[in-house]
């Protein structure tokens, strides 16, 4: 539910070449055919030195260069933008284009329907930073939530079909948004506070209010959330799906890898292609065929398509 693949591309345009199996990337295009996946977001992430008065223009250039490769491998991807899209072309790698920090957005709501009109389907509403929309989670102590626009919002995203996803929000921000959202909403990568006390992991508070709305909360592969040792394995990605199943149920959680945003991955799962590794990690602990199949993308699913028109 969260990559930075698209950041990727827009900076290091000397280095790195998609459609080659680049040795030092998570993601390019022979490791998502590799991958078998069926769908994953690409988040639209402006830099903080570009916020607030760039992050248009940054969104923008972003959103176009995903247009395009979207057409230029077209045999290969396809852009999700309505529940149909989600059952066409099963030998296809769906994207489904996200922003990670409202800041694009500024404080208008017709922008918000112009990001719509572009593809935009999931909103991460902050990065760690305050914005126009509600204070990020650098930014807890000040107690914030949403503001008055944060609020108008969600109510508009509601009603468009846009997903809310709350990572990198204020505690405050985040039950702001589970009181006002009328439909389930993601966490797309955070991991569980009681397992690694990091502050952008949600507390069983947190976990328990997610799963009472039908959200989801996407299991990110970032070692500094997943322990407090700055390595870790597989096992310690299972550790915290394990957690959340037993506080909250099996139908509340998924996948959130953050690649290509994270410079340290757990051992054994440097890029997307060994996403299989996982798998077999979740059958050697016990779940079952059914189980895995809801961990590893069909609660993710649910909540998309509850959401999207």
């Amino acid at each position: 539910m969260h990559t930075d693949i698209l950041s990727r591309m827009f900076n290091d345009k000397s280095n790195y070449e998609f459609e080659k199996d680049n040795e030092c990337a998570q993601i390019d295009l022979p490791k998502l055919i590799k991958s078998k996946l069926d769908l994953q977001f690409w988040a639209v992430y402006v830099d903080k030195q570009f916020k607030p008065h760039l992050a248009l223009k940054k969104g923008l250039q972003q959103i176009e260069l995903f247009h395009k490769i979207i057409e230029k491998y077209s045999r290969n991807l396809k852009m999700v933008k309505t529940t149909a899209d989600l059952e066409d072309n099963k030998n296809k790698v769906k994207l489904l284009l996200a922003l990670e920090g409202g800041e694009p957005i500024e404080d208008d709501l017709n922008l918000l329907h112009l990001f719509y009109r572009l593809g935009v389907r999931s909103i991460g509403l902050t990065w760690n930073q305050r914005n126009q929309i509600a204070d990020g989670v650098w930014e807890d102590e000040s107690g914030g939530g949403l503001t008055l626009f944060g609020k108008k919002l969600i109510r508009e995203m509601n009603d468009l079909g846009i997903l809310v996803d709350l990572a990198h929000i204020s505690k405050k921000g985040f039950f702001d948004a589970i009181n006002i959202s009328t439909a389930p909403v993601l966490v797309t990568h955070g991991n569980c506070k009681s397992i690694c006390n990091h502050p952008r992991n949600l507390s069983d508070e947190q976990i328990k209010a997610l799963a009472e709305i039908n959200g989801v909360l996407g299991i990110t592969f970032y070692p500094p959330f997943l322990n407090d040792q700055n390595h870790a394995t597989v096992d310690d990605i299972v550790k915290h799906i394990i957690y959340v199943v037993d506080l909250v149920g099996i139908d509340y959680v998924g996948i959130g890898s953050d690649f290509e945003g994270i410079e340290i991955f757990p051992e054994g799962l440097e890029d997307i292609s060994k996403i299989k590794v996982l798998e077999l990690s979740l059958y050697k602990y016990g779940f079952s065929k059914s189980e895995v199949n809801k961990i590893l993308g069909l609660n993710s699913m649910r909540v998309i398509k509850e959401v999207l028109k």
